[in-house]
C-alpha cells in the first residue's frame, strides 16, 4: 500500500508540470534533437579519419581527399554549432520551466501551511517547516527534471548508438554491450543506500535548523543566561554529526563509483584491444575503431542515466513525501463544503455547553455557557491556565470545541467560512509581534487600501500618534524583526491601531494595556470604552480599571465559569470575585489582579 501511495504521489507531482505541457514538449524535442546530433558526430569523425588513412598519392586523389576533408570538417562545425545552440536554448527553457514549477509547488505548499489551524503550527517548529520546504522543493524539482528531461533523450541516444555500432561492426558492438550494463547494475545496487541516506539527512537538518531558529528567537534569553557558547557548540556538534553521515556516504559512493569506473575502463580497453586486432587483420578501418571508442565511452552515460533513474525515483519518493506530507496534512479546523459567507454581523455571542481539550482527556474548558449581547464589553478574569485565551481562540475558530457550540448571531461558527468569520474580529494580543516593515505598513496590513488619513486616525484612537510623530521618520520608521526596534508599549499601541483600522464588529484585547504607561493606558481604555458603545469587546485583563467598566465579567477557574455578572453584582454576591477585589484593596499593586491573588483566595484546579 505504501509503495502504491508513493507512486500515486509521484504521478500527482508530475501534475505540477501540466500547465506548462507545451514548454515540456518543446524542451523534450530540443533535448532529443541534441541527442540525435551527438549520436551522428562519431560517424562523421569516422568518415574523416577513414578518408585520411586510405591510400592514394596522385594529385587528383589529393584534391579529392582535400575536398572530402573540408566537407567533413564543415559538417562537424555545423553539428557543433547546432549542438551548442540547441543545448543552450534547451538549458534556458529548462531553467525557466523549473522556476515556474518551483513557484507552483511553493504556492500549493505555502498556501496549505497558512491555511492550517493553530494546532499544526504549535506542533511544528518554524525551522522544521522551512527546511522541509527548501530541501524538499529544491530536491524534488531537480529529480522531476531528471526524470522528464533526461529519460527520453537517454533512450534515444542509446538506441542510435547501438544501431550505429551494429552498422559498423557487430562483433565490436557485442563486446561493448557486454560491459555496458555492469556500471548500471552497480548503480542500482547503491541507489537504495543513497535514498535512505537522503531521508536521514533531511530529518537531521530539520532538527538542526529547528533548534537554531528557536535559539535566535530567544536571543535575549540566550544572552541573559550566557548560553551563547553552549548554543553554538550544540549547533556545530549537530552539524558535525550530520557531516559524518555525509562523509560516510561519500566513502560508500566512492566505492561504488570505483567499481563503475573499473567496468567502464575494462569495456573501453576490451573494445580497443579487439579493435586493434581487427585493424591488424584488415577487418575494420582506423576510423571505425575511433568511432567505436567514442560510442563506447558515451554508451556508459545513457546506461548509467537509465540506472540512475531508479536511484532518482527513490530519491524522488523522499522529496515528494516531504512536500505532500505538508500538502496532504489533515486540518483539525476546515471549512465545510457548504460553509457560507456572513457579510454583516451584530456581534451577539453565545457559548452553548462548550467543552474543549487541546490533547487527550485534559479539558481546558468544561461545559462553558454564557451569552453576550451586541455592543457589550466582556471581561475574562482568572488565573493562568483557566481558559480565558481558549475562549477567544474558539470564537476565532482557531480550534473547534469537542462538545457544544459557539454561536455568532445565532449561527454556529462552524457553518461559516473561516475568512468570513475572522473578517469581523480584530485581535490585540499580549505578545505583540510586528512585521519587519514600517509603522505605516504594520498598521495598514489590516486594510491595505486604507488612506493615510485613516491610518493616522486609527493611530490616534490607539494613543500611538504621539510617539510616532516623535520618530525622525514618522510613519515610515522601520520597526525591525517582530518590532524589536520599538518598546513593548509602542508595539502594543501599533497593534491596537491595526485592529481599530480593520473596523470589525468584534474586538478582542488580550492584556492589551499590560505594557503601557499610565497616560497611554488611559487613552487605550478610552478607546476600548468608546468601541464598546457600538462593538462587542472581549477584554482579558488584570487591570481593575478595565474590569469595572465591563458589562459582563466572567470569572474562570480550572476551565469553568464560576461566576458571571457586572462588577457591582459580583462584589455584592460575596463570592470569589468579591474576595479577589478585597485582596486587591490591601495589595501594594491595588489596580492589578495577579494570578497569585487568585491562588490566595481560591487555589486554581
Amino acid at each position: 500500500m505504501q509503495q502504491i501511495n508513493g507512486r500515486s504521489r509521484i504521478l500527482r507531482a508530475l501534475g505540477f508540470l501540466s500547465p506548462y505541457w507545451k514548454n515540456v514538449i518543446l524542451i523534450l524535442f530540443l533535448t532529443l534533437l541534441t541527442s540525435a546530433v551527438n549520436s551522428v558526430e562519431p560517424m562523421v569523425q569516422k568518415l574523416l579519419i577513414d578518408a585520411l588513412t586510405t591510400g592514394g598519392s596522385t594529385v587528383r586523389y589529393a584534391q579529392s581527399l582535400m575536398g572530402s576533408v573540408m566537407l567533413t570538417i564543415a559538417l562537424l562545425v555545423l553539428l557543433a554549432i547546432a549542438r551548442e545552440t540547441v543545448g543552450g536554448l534547451s538549458n534556458y527553457l529548462s531553467w525557466r520551466l523549473r522556476l515556474r514549477t518551483n513557484h507552483k509547488i511553493l504556492d500549493s505548499a505555502v498556501g496549505k501551511i497558512y491555511s492550517l489551524s493553530l494546532s499544526f503550527h504549535q506542533n511544528e517548529t518554524i525551522g522544521s517547516i522551512m527546511t522541509r520546504l527548501d530541501r524538499g522543493i529544491t530536491g524534488f524539482s531537480s529529480v522531476l527534471f531528471d526524470i522528464t528531461l533526461t529519460l527520453l533523450p537517454s533512450l534515444l541516444y542509446l538506441a542510435c548508438t547501438i544501431v550505429f555500432m551494429f552498422m559498423m561492426d557487430a562483433r565490436l558492438a557485442w563486446v561493448a554491450l557486454f560491459f555496458a550494463p555492469l556500471p548500471a547494475l552497480i548503480g542500482i545496487r547503491s541507489s537504495k543506500i543513497s535514498a535512505e541516506r537522503e531521508k536521514q539527512l533531511l530529518s537531521r537538518w530539520m532538527c538542526i535548523y529547528s533548534r537554531f531558529h528557536e535559539g535566535l528567537n530567544l536571543i535575549k534569553t540566550v544572552k541573559s543566561f550566557l548560553l551563547e557558547n553552549g548554543e553554538q557548540k550544540r549547533f556545530l556538534n549537530a552539524v558535525e554529526d550530520t557531516n559524518e553521515l555525509v562523509r560516510s556516504g561519500v566513502k560508500i559512493d566512492a566505492k561504488y563509483n570505483f567499481l563503475k569506473d573499473i567496468c567502464m575502463d575494462a569495456g573501453r580497453l576490451a573494445v580497443l584491444s579487439y579493435g586493434a586486432y581487427l585493424i591488424v587483420h584488415h577487418e575494420i578501418t582506423i576510423g571505425t575503431l575511433v568511432a567505436f571508442l567514442a560510442y563506447t565511452g558515451s554508451l556508459f552515460g545513457p546506461m548509467l542515466g537509465l540506472a540512475g533513474m531508479y536511484e532518482t525515483l527513490r530519491k524522488a519518493r523522499v522529496y515528494v513525501d516531504t512536500i505532500f506530507d505538508i500538502i496532504d496534512t489533515a486540518d483539525s479546523v476546515s471549512d465545510r463544503t457548504d460553509a457560507r459567507e456572513m457579510p454583516t454581523v451584530r456581534g451577539a455571542i453565545e457559548f452553548d455547553h462548550v467543552a474543549f481539550a487541546y490533547r487527550g482527556d485534559r479539558p481546558v474548558l468544561k461545559d462553558t455557557c454564557f451569552q453576550v449581547q451586541p455592543g457589550s464589553m466582556v471581561a475574562l478574569v482568572g488565573p493562568s491556565g483557566s481558559g480565558k485565551t481558549t475562549i477567544v481562540d474558539l470564537l476565532n475558530r482557531f480550534y473547534d470545541p469537542q462538545i457544544g457550540r459557539v454561536l455568532l448571531d445565532g449561527v454556529d461558527v462552524r457553518e461559516l467560512k473561516q475568512k468570513s468569520l475572522r473578517s469581523h474580529i480584530g485581535m490585540v494580543l499580549q505578545d505583540t509581534a510586528l512585521f519587519n516593515d514600517t509603522i505605516k505598513n504594520n498598521i495598514a496590513c489590516a486594510r491595505p487600501d486604507a488612506s493615510d488619513d485613516e491610518i493616522a486616525r486609527a493611530a490616534r484612537a490607539a494613543g500611538a500618534d504621539r510617539f510616532i510623530e516623535k520618530k525622525p521618520e514618522g510613519y515610515a520608521t522601520q520597526v525591525g524583526e517582530r518590532g524589536v526596534l520599538l518598546s513593548g508599549g509602542e508595539r502594543q499601541r501599533i497593534a491596537i491601531a491595526r485592529a481599530i483600522l480593520k473596523d470589525p464588529q468584534i474586538f478582542i484585547f488580550d492584556e492589551a494595556s499590560s505594557n503601557l504607561d499610565a497616560e497611554s493606558e488611559e487613552l487605550v481604555q478610552q478607546a476600548i470604552t468608546e468601541l464598546a458603545k457600538t462593538k462587542t469587546v472581549f477584554v482579558i485583563a488584570h487591570r481593575l480599571s478595565t474590569i469595572r467598566k465591563a458589562d459582563l465579567i466572567l470569572v474562570l477557574r480550572g476551565g469553568e465559569i464560576v461566576e458571571q455578572g457586572r462588577h457591582d453584582e459580583l462584589v455584592e454576591k460575596g463570592g470569589l470575585y468579591h474576595k479577589l477585589v478585597a485582596v486587591q484593596a490591601i495589595s501594594l499593586h491595588s489596580d492589578t489582579i495577579q494570578s497569585s491573588d487568585f491562588d490566595a483566595v481560591a487555589p486554581s484546579d
